[in-house]
């Protein structure tokens, strides 16, 4: 079970390697957006930092990779838009010499989250592997044929996903399978209607529209009112118990997200899973596993994620929520 780690310049990348990760991946600048990207974000943060490198910092980064043994996925994940919007096949052509750039640049893996984009981009053979995104939402074998027939060799799963469900499709054997172990977001990717970070947030025109699906809200109800309750947050943050069972059911790999954020403490995070990993593939029990993990988890950490039981693949308020949840 191998450990992915966001990255958004040369020096994320530098601490992320140094931290453990086994691979890496990032997103490409792009002039035809004022702020938006071909990523599944916008190019910079709420911070105004960028978060996502130009061409020549792509190369310095696959070099630096490479050189330390780490993979490079290129993230490519954001939907197309409609063919009515995209006059003489203009966005189609810029995003397929987004690729091209990437390829360019000698990475690994190619990210993408749409189901025509994954057909034709797996048209041309490229050399490097294609990821379908979890914006393609995939928690069934039929969708990992499909997949696999469209050139995949990685799924990339939904949030939404439970234990049994990654079971299932690991047995499958079709492809590589990947899940999140830290942060992502609380609804189905790419098909949310509060989706954000899209590059909203700018210097000159100071628009913020942050969070919403885990922003605090005023909520009434039966004449009563309670303030400053963040009723739409089903995010489940941490997966650090589960990956004794994710490792023994045959997950491939554990996606840590934060492109966003400060990579100096994403690092942190890193260097924790892949201690974590470690254990979990020493274990000879589960009950083995997280006696040991509890003596290295952070006070901080346990406040945020394990007093709130917000604890990816585990049973709790929000995974007994899901579909089909028995």
């Amino acid at each position: 079970m191998k450990l992915l780690s966001p990255v958004s310049s040369l020096s994320s990348a530098a601490a992320q390697i140094k931290a453990g990760s086994d691979e890496i991946y990032v997103g490409l600048k792009t002039d035809i957006y004022k702020r938006y990207s071909f990523s599944g974000r916008g190019q910079c943060s709420k911070s105004y930092r960028s978060i996502v490198a130009n061409e020549n910092e792509l190369k310095d980064i696959v070099n630096l990779a490479h050189d330390s043994g780490v993979d490079v996925s290129f993230v490519a994940n954001t939907p197309i838009f409609s063919d009515l919007l995209d006059e003489n096949n203009w966005h189609s052509k810029e995003f397929m010499q987004h690729i091209d750039s990437a390829i360019q640049c000698q990475v690994d893996n190619i990210i993408v989250g749409d189901i025509g984009l994954l057909c034709k981009v797996g048209q041309t053979n490229p050399p490097a592997k294609l990821h379908a995104s979890t914006f393609l939402d995939t928690m069934n074998i039929e969708q990992l044929m499909l997949l696999k027939d469209l050139g995949a060799t990685r799924s990339i799963l939904t949030y939404q996903v439970s234990l049994q469900e990654i079971e299932l499709l690991c047995r499958s054997a079709i492809m590589e399978i990947e899940v999140f172990g830290y942060l992502g977001c609380s609804f189905f990717n790419g098909a949310c209607n509060l989706m954000h970070e899209m590059g909203e947030v700018t210097k000159d025109e100071d628009i913020l529209i942050g969070v919403p699906c885990k922003a605090e809200y005023k909520v009434w109800g039966d004449g009563t009112e309670e303030e400053l309750t963040p009723f739409f947050d089903a995010e489940l943050g941490c997966a650090l118990c589960s990956l004794f069972t994710l490792n023994k059911i045959g997950v491939d790999v554990i996606k840590i997200a934060g492109r966003d954020r400060d990579y100096e403490k994403i690092a942190k995070v890193t260097k924790l899973f892949k201690s974590a990993i470690g254990l979990a593939k020493t274990s000879c029990t589960e009950n083995n596993y997280l006696s040991n993990l509890g003596k290295f988890i952070p006070e901080g950490w346990k406040r945020v994620w394990c007093s709130g039981k917000r604890c990816k693949y585990r049973k709790n308020a929000i995974t007994d929520s899901y579909i089909g949840a028995q």
